[in-house]
């Protein structure tokens, strides 16, 4: 569960039920639900990305690990294969202003992760040891198990709240407390050009995803042209999540190799702001 405080009556929640996936209720009462056909086995709340709204993070039976915003759709760079297994803990151990993901193997290796899905640390642990907090411990980030102190940079005192033990916090509450203030846009106007891409580019199989990402707007229109300027296809989003990573999915099968020009618009209240980008399609 996530809100503004631990007895916030309007608060997010995230529910895991075998079989059936993952389903997400934001405080504003919308709802989305997914991923019925993975197994997971851990579940956590922090804000991953830094955007001021909760995300999902999850590993699987498999031990692949899953970053997902409040509307269930993957974090870039995720899911990754973490061998992971027991609980996740996340939490600032380094200088980035963004929080780490940390797992543990079968084996005992501790793998730490940034919000991109990279691995930034594979230390060698004892099998036995199990993971118990991230914390501040002599002025430095530190990882705390059951039997070791592994300490990380400098601590920030004003680092950001994220999931740092296996249920939440001290408390056991499996509760995230997000900020009350309005989250910041990474632009300047209606679109955020850096959060808005193509991925995977160049686009190898049947589809590619676009991913704007916008602060409010009424409707997202996307227009696909080649290079000659001739019309392909237009693609539409709505409604639209503010502050959220909206996607669509764009279906390459029937569309020649070469390359394309795709023009995202977001528009709200007679104003609009627009990208385009070049996708590359090969067959």
């Amino acid at each position: 569960m996530w809100g503004t405080s631990a007895s916030a009556t309007e608060a997010g929640s995230v529910v895991y039920v075998p079989g059936s996936g993952l389903t997400v209720t934001s405080a504003d009462g919308s709802t989305y639900s997914g991923f019925g056909q993975i197994d997971f086995q851990s579940l956590v709340v922090a804000d991953l990305d830094g955007d001021f709204a909760p995300d999902i993070i999850a590993s699987d039976n498999d031990g692949a690990l899953y970053a997902l915003n409040e509307n269930l759709t993957l974090l870039s760079g995720f899911a990754v294969e973490a061998a992971a297994v027991g609980d996740l803990l996340v939490g600032q151990l380094s200088d980035s202003d963004n929080p780490e993901i940390v797992t543990k193997t079968s084996t005992g290796d501790i793998r730490i992760f940034d919000w991109n899905g990279s691995e930034l640390f594979n230390l060698a642990s004892d099998p036995l040891s199990q993971l118990k907090m991230i914390s501040a411990f002599g002025g430095r980030n530190a990882l705390f198990t059951s039997s070791e102190v592994w300490l990380f940079d400098e601590a920030d005192s004003e680092q950001s709240l994220a999931w740092s033990t296996a249920h939440g916090d001290v408390m056991n509450r499996r509760f995230y407390q997000v900020s009350s203030d309005p989250p910041p846009f990474p632009g300047d106007g209606i679109l955020s050009l850096s959060k808005t891409y193509c991925y995977p580019n160049p686009v190898e199989e049947g589809s590619a995803t676009l991913r704007i990402t916008v602060e409010k707007a009424d409707e997202i229109v996307i227009t696909v042209y080649d290079l000659a300027g001739l019309f392909v296809e237009r693609m539409e989003i709505f409604p639209v999540r503010p502050y959220q990573v909206n996607e669509v999915i764009w279906d390459v099968r029937n569309i020649e190799s070469g390359v394309y020009l795709a023009n995202v618009e977001a528009s709200s209240g007679g104003k609009s702001d627009s990208k385009i980008l070049k996708i590359a399609v090969v067959h």
